[in-house]
């Protein structure tokens, strides 16, 4: 009983870790012309400091990841809250006290990117692996479910901050919500430390010499129309997210700020949305079988589908809201799914190097997709819809060839 329970309070860790994680992560994109103005800093040099962050995930990711297979997930866990931890209060101290110089001020928040890239990126696939070690072959959906729902939640509660009145204008309040911010980092990582389980579970453990001696080149053999489902959903969110408010502006006719304001709300009901979609997948008994599996997968590319035709098409408020639900039911639906079929043709326990993976191809197609927006507006907002269409024929084809690989 005890050996439940601890295995409860393991995995109640990883959802914690992925909360604050990503309730940080978008708190701080909302704060993006704040931190510019605190700091001297142009906008464009801000967000291209994130944006190096954020891309050293492609590297940090699968080596943190790999490596908890081979230590334990709790040792590396801890590592990631802790480079959280510093980053987010380096970049608090510069908003607190920023220096008089604009190069100091740069040099200290691309080190909080630094660490944040190469370090912090451990945490994401790490839990994810914590909850996929205690699962059964019948409840993976469910514990993907619960990944999922744990970033989702995240991100609702950063974007309840950024739509709350006030908070561009007053500096204390944003002050006061970057500390809380903190001390919620901080409380993670001090459970996390205190966790008695720094190694993988007994009937999960074997020589790190088994890990090392399968190549990484085999590894995504064996997973990579899953791969490429994770980069296909990865752009497909990414090229949703950043033309957004600019279809918004376009449909209303409004100012770019109203826009911006609009898109804040509009994302935060998404993805309050898309949590609840994943709750109801969560507690559904076939999301345990492979045909669940298989029939989530398909809803959910019908939504984006049907969403990305009435995103293109939409000439009236309804058509758009429609249009946005669709994309709660497909975004919501799909995650859990593919996360699961990181178990087919899974001989031994990688969850955490290909977690990793799975990792690195998500942040490849954040960036692919933040490139296919720019392309689209550049040749008219309204061709965004026809190149998510696009993106969801490609990812369609790829669910067919992962179904008929997986039923080999």
């Amino acid at each position: 009983m005890s050996e439940i329970r601890g295995r409860h309070g393991f995995n109640s860790l990883a959802s914690l870790s992925v909360f604050v994680f990503s309730a940080a992560q978008v708190l701080w994109v909302a704060l993006f012309p704040f931190l510019a103005e605190r700091l001297n800093l142009a906008l464009s040099t801000v967000i291209a400091s994130f944006a190096l962050g954020s891309f050293l995930f492609v590297f940090g990711s699968p080596y943190w990841a790999s490596k908890s297979d081979e230590y334990g997930r709790g040792a590396i866990l801890s590592l990631g809250l802790a480079a959280l931890f510093f980053s987010f209060a380096v970049l608090v101290y510069l908003v607190a006290s920023p220096f008089q110089t604009v190069t100091l001020n740069l040099g200290f928040l691309l080190l909080s990117r630094i660490v944040y890239g190469f370090i912090a990126s451990a945490i994401v696939p790490v839990a994810q692996a914590i909850q996929a070690d205690a699962a059964r072959s019948d409840t993976i959906a469910k514990a993907m479910a619960t990944h999922s729902m744990s970033l989702g939640l995240g991100r609702v509660a950063g974007l309840s901050l950024l739509v709350l009145p006030q908070v561009s204008r007053e500096m204390s309040y944003v002050e006061n919500v970057l500390y809380f911010v903190l001390a919620a980092i901080g409380s993670a990582l001090f459970l996390s430390l205190l966790s008695a389980r720094g190694t993988l579970p007994s009937k999960m453990a074997r020589s790190g010499n088994d890990i090392r001696a399968r190549s990484w080149f085999s590894e995504l053999g064996d997973i990579k129309f899953v791969v490429l489902i994770a980069f296909l959903f990865a752009s497909f969110v990414e090229a949703v997210n950043s033309s957004l408010a600019g279809r918004i502006q376009s449909l209303f006719q409004i100012d770019g700020l109203a826009a911006a304001q609009w898109s804040a709300k509009m994302l935060l009901a998404a993805s309050i949305g898309i949590v609840l979609v994943q709750a109801v997948y969560r507690a559904s008994s076939r999301s345990r079988s492979r045909r669940g599996l298989a029939l989530a997968l398909g809803v959910g590319v019908f939504a984006l589908f049907s969403g990305s035709v009435l995103f293109a098409s939409a000439r009236a408020t309804t058509e758009f809201i429609i249009a946005i639900s669709f994309f709660v039911i497909g975004i919501g639906l799909i995650p859990p799914v593919y996360l699961s079929l990181l178990r087919s043709n899974h001989k031994t326990n990688r969850d955490g190097r290909r977690a990793g993976i799975v990792g690195s191809a998500q942040t490849l197609g954040y960036a692919f997709g933040a490139g296919l927006s720019a392309i689209s507006f550049r040749l008219g907002v309204a061709e965004t819809g026809y190149i998510l269409c696009l993106i969801v024929v490609g990812l369609a084809i790829t669910c067919v060839l992962q179904t008929k690989a997986a039923s080999v």
